[in-house]
């Protein structure tokens, strides 16, 4: 049950970085397919 909590390890921190560097990627390339599709 404890495993579904992050911990508090500099991984969690590592994962937190990946994960927002991964949204900062994923949202221009959203955004750029919807545009493509509108055209």
């Amino acid at each position: 049950m404890a495993a579904d909590e992050p911990a508090p390890s500099p991984t969690s921190g590592a994962t937190a970085v990946s994960s927002s560097l991964a949204a900062a990627l994923l949202c221009p390339a959203v955004a750029l397919l919807f545009g493509s599709l509108r055209h």
